[in-house]
């Protein structure tokens, strides 16, 4: 999904993203905004507001982690709910890419 890549992308970057009424508003420090940045938020406006604005299903998800040779399990919740692979993205950088040994949906 385009829309949560951006968003994300934007968070990192510190840009604060919001909508009013039919408005997508922008918020960070001087120069983080680039030109590319501006046309990538302006190209898919409508899609970056429509995901801001739906409501959040929280997701619990059970990831292996390779803890120096030992795989412990744990459920981590996924605030956004709806983006599978960008969790992923999440986990492997939060605990290590080589260290992720699985995700699975709880159900």
């Amino acid at each position: 999904m385009i829309a949560r890549e951006l968003i994300s992308q934007a968070e990192e970057l510190g840009i604060t993203l919001r909508v009013v009424g039919d408005k997508l508003r922008l918020k960070a420090q001087l120069g983080v905004i680039t030109p590319a940045i501006k046309a990538d938020l302006a190209n898919h406006k409508f899609e970056i507001m429509q995901t801001l604005t739906r409501p959040r299903v929280t997701r619990l998800y059970h990831v292996v982690v390779n803890t120096d040779g030992v795989h412990k399990g744990m459920t981590v919740i996924d605030p956004s709910g709806d983006d599978m692979k960008a969790f992923s993205k999440s986990c492997r950088s939060r605990f290590g890419v080589d260290r992720v040994i699985s995700i699975e949906p709880r159900r």
